[in-house]
């Protein structure tokens, strides 16, 4: 154990193995005794006994693989719960897409898709176009084509008459994104949106709108992408309901604001 001024090792062990004495009685094991055999796990009060008081550096790392699967099972099996109760309890607008439709917008893109890119945008619609929510995370370096995957979600949503979201944390990459989707979106029709810090830039088509509730009052029913910072966690009240939300960066933002 960490030593410090006044708190030695042999202190904190002679605390410890009180308590072992006292208490690890009352710990009982969660997992049935097949996945300890088929894992080559340590019982659980073994391994808390064993972590503290090894034997050897063998018995050690086994006490720590056990205490360690707890732990991963545990985040396992509540991430399970949660997908168990969104399937049960949550409902979704179903935003599916022919494949017609789907190879028009690929076939109009500037590039050409990578294999990677085409099987996340499958799979990114298959999960839309279902009636429960989809929570996917879309992983990829910088300049890998994740935008584009987006896009192509975007644009099923559109298809629907439902608009979408995107959230970026900066306002650098909330312009460089409006700036793409513009791009992939605007031939097919699709409007977009830029909103950044109480203002909204407004383009379809080449046609250009700076007064933010005109173009709010306007195009208040037609299904729009906007594209802004934590600005549009603010503005909310002027947004519509979205058919799909993308949150680039997620993890720059806090839980609540990933919540909203």
């Amino acid at each position: 154990y960490p030593e410090t001024e006044g708190l030695s090792s042999k202190w904190l062990r002679a605390r410890i193995a009180y308590v072992l004495t006292q208490y690890l009685s009352l710990v009982s094991e969660r997992l049935p005794k097949n996945t300890l055999d088929e894992q080559h796990l340590m019982g659980l009060q073994k391994a808390i006994a064993t972590i503290h008081f090894p034997q050897s550096l063998e018995d050690a790392a086994k006490a720590r693989d056990r205490l360690a699967f707890d732990e991963i099972f545990t985040l396992m099996l509540r991430s399970h719960v949660q997908k168990h109760l969104w399937k049960t309890t949550l409902k979704a607008i179903p935003l599916p897409i022919q494949k017609k439709q789907l190879s028009r917008f690929i076939t109009h893109l500037p590039f050409t898709l990578t294999t990677d890119q085409v099987t996340a945008i499958d799979e990114l619609i298959s999960d839309i176009g279902q009636s429960i929510p989809t929570n996917r995370l879309l992983e990829g370096d910088v300049g890998a084509g994740k935008t584009v995957v987006a896009a192509a979600g975007m644009y099923a949503t559109y298809l629907n008459g439902e608009s979408s979201a995107l959230m970026a944390p900066t306002q650098i990459l909330a312009q460089q994104h409006y700036q793409t989707l513009t791009q992939l979106l605007t031939p097919h029709g699709v409007r977009v949106e830029l909103v950044l810090g109480g203002r909204s830039k407004h383009q379809e088509l080449g046609i250009t709108m700076n007064d933010l509730d005109s173009a709010f009052m306007i195009h208040d029913s037609s299904p729009c992408v906007y594209v802004g910072t934590h600005a549009l966690l603010t503005k909310n009240e002027k947004l519509p309901t979205f058919g799909l939300i993308v949150i680039d960066e997620q993890q720059r933002f806090g839980v609540s604001q990933r919540a909203t």
